[in-house]
């Protein structure tokens, strides 16, 4: 058992914990408590990482406490021997739904034992759920996926030492850790693990029935830092952050000059902190309150509980992506003097990050890298209302909204009535263009599915993010909106345009000038310096390389969009060194055509783009 809090790592026969304790583990990383899981009021006994947002183990998934009255008692050394240290029961050998590296999923061929996890109902209620996953086929083992525990509804196919055969993306060699062992000739079993030993992740078995790796992560929140760089490296958080700047008080307590007063980063659809303490008084006093009070660091409300606030270390943060209420951090003045934030608005959100806040890598990855672009297909019925929205919000496509031309117009900026920005391109009824753009809308003319390759009669689209073997001969595929998107995705780390990149001395483009940053190990120069104060170094490094990975020149040798997903969300974990890119040299040519130009758009169609960050 992973034994998890205060001043202790173990608990014995004369030893108890109530509900409000826990027992931590030597280095703070996993506890051992009582939780209540997101929307629920019941107890739990459990074993986290970091958060009981990331609970690994139950004790009693099937029969929850009703209260927080629960004690921990252990009537006999159990766990392990106290004479011989030997380990009698372990929560590894008794798994739900969840399974971390080195963990096994074993069966025993002559006594037909099998360790088997099993998903939870769903998110609020951990009880025994509808879907399993055990090893079968022993002779060549395989995982089967079970509905109710007697219908199988999927299968990984053979193991043949390297990968189970019947799951492709394990071929692309982009999957990593996974292995089957032995003990003796009876017992079979499967592990994964990460090429970095330190690094951690969760797989889950979710209540939908399917496989989950998350690799929880904490990082700062704007106008905080690591207590401890070094560790924090090394994906150990127990540390925690530290203030940049110096509160009101506590400048004024150091005869400091400055009284500027204190303001509020606003932060939505939270959790709040652990050790809440509240206030009588109305939404609208909660603010001057926590301005008098020098002890008082972040405040919310909420209409049933009315005004929280917090003095102490802010624990257990965590962000939503619905539900939720707002939670106003304190911080400095000076925090807020170099954009364009004010009382309660944090409008650099987008790269604002959170206090000691788990979630998966994925999240952070896609706030962090990239905004996707997610089209939005309207009927034809609503088509004259989105027509006269996009229109106002673009200023009537005025010049001076302009993002970037294609082959088939320009792209427009805009802000829609609620503050969303979008990005739209207008187009005409001969332009060609089907009505279905991904990201290669910057770089390839038209979208021919069902097909692996496709020889077009005529280049048309953007020049620097069209793939090499587009732009050369006509050539393209799914790999060629796989090299659109690594363009962009270096765009985005950067804060630099491809098409608008100068490098006179060896004129490199922006690939070539991070290619050679990359090889000489200088790439963290090339980073956005908003997006270096982030403190998620380690997650805009990770972009950095799969963006090189979705360039590299040879179309095969670049990931599919569905494993570029998968290695933003750290579901896959290991990545190859990327090979030689295309487009070292910026190339100067004309002979890209435009197969319609900006005044002659006559009748329009809209394609609306909405930008929303993951």
């Amino acid at each position: 058992m992973y034994s998890s809090a205060t001043a202790r790592d173990t608990i014995t026969s004369s030893q108890f914990i109530r509900d409000s304790e826990t027992v931590n583990s030597s280095d703070s990383v996993f506890k051992l408590g009582f939780f209540s899981p997101a929307n629920s009021t019941n107890r739990y006994l459990g074993i986290w990482y970091l958060s009981d947002s990331n609970v690994i183990w139950i004790a009693n998934r099937d029969q929850p406490l009703k209260d927080s009255s629960g004690v921990l008692k252990i009537s006999e050394d159990v766990l392990q021997d106290g004479t011989s240290g030997q380990t009698i029961w372990e929560s590894f050998k008794h798994p739900c739904d969840a399974a971390v590296p080195t963990m096994r999923i074993s069966a025993n061929r002559v006594t037909g034992q099998k360790i088997r996890f099993i998903s939870r109902k769903s998110d609020s209620d951990p009880s025994t759920g509808y879907f399993s996953a055990s090893l079968e086929r022993l002779d060549a083992p395989e995982v089967f996926f079970w509905i109710n525990g007697t219908r199988p509804y999927w299968r990984t196919g053979p193991w043949n030492g390297r990968i189970f055969i019947g799951t492709p993306l394990m071929s692309t060699g982009y999957l990593y850790g996974w292995n089957v062992g032995y003990e003796g000739n009876e017992t079979v079993y499967l592990t994964y693990s990460f090429a970095d030993q330190s690094a951690f992740g969760i797989l889950t078995l979710n209540p939908q029935g399917k496989l989950k790796l998350s690799s929880p992560i904490c990082t700062c929140l704007r106008g905080y830092e690591p207590r401890n760089p070094e560790e924090w490296k090394r994906q150990n958080w127990t540390s925690g952050c530290v203030r940049k700047e110096p509160l009101k008080c506590e400048r004024l307590k150091n005869g400091s000059e400055t009284s500027q007063e204190d303001q509020f980063l606003k932060l939505q659809m939270m959790k709040v902190p652990d050790f809440a303490e509240r206030l009588d008084v109305e939404e609208g006093q909660c603010e001057p309150m926590c301005l008098k009070n020098c002890s008082c660091l972040a405040y919310a409300y909420d209409a049933g509980i009315g005004c929280l606030y917090w003095s102490g270390p802010l624990i257990d943060l965590q962000q939503f992506t619905s539900a939720g209420i707002d939670l106003y951090i304190r911080l400095a003045h000076s925090e807020f003097q170099f954009s364009n934030a004010t009382n309660h608005t944090n409008k650099r959100t987008n790269k604002g990050l959170i206090i000691g806040i788990t979630v998966a890598a994925g999240t952070i990855i896609l706030a962090t890298c990239a905004y996707l672009a997610i089209c939005t297909h309207h009927s034809r019925k609503g088509a004259a209302k989105h027509s006269e929205v996009v229109a106002i919000a673009t200023n009537n496509f005025h010049t001076a909204n302009v993002l970037g031309k294609g082959g088939f117009g320009p792209v427009y900026k805009g802000l829609l009535p609620d503050g969303q920005e979008i990005a739209v391109k207008r187009l005409s009824r001969t332009s060609g263009q089907e009505m279905n753009p991904k990201i290669s809308d910057f770089g390839l003319a038209r979208i021919h599915k069902g097909e692996d390759e496709v020889n077009t009669k005529r280049v048309v689209g953007t020049y620097g993010y069209m793939s090499p073997e587009y732009a050369m001969e006509g050539l393209f595929s799914e790999k060629s909106d796989v090299y659109s998107f690594g363009v962009l995705l270096l765009e985005i780390v950067s804060g630099k345009r491809n098409t608008s990149f100068r490098n006179d001395e060896q004129s490199l483009s922006l690939v070539g000038f991070a290619w050679n940053l990359w090889n000489e190990d200088k790439i963290r120069s090339m980073i956005d310096p908003d997006l270096s104060a982030s403190g998620s170094e380690n997650h805009i490094l990770r972009c950095i390389h799969i963006a090189f990975l979705c360039v590299q020149e040879v179309a095969k040798s670049r990931p599919t969009m569905t494993t570029v997903v998968l290695m933003l969300n750290s579901e896959i974990s290991h990545l190859p060194p990327p090979k030689q890119v295309a487009f070292v040299q910026k190339h100067y040519s004309s002979s890209f055509e435009s197969s319609s130009r900006e005044n002659q758009c006559n009748s329009n169609n809209v394609t609306l783009t909405e930008m929303q960050g993951r």
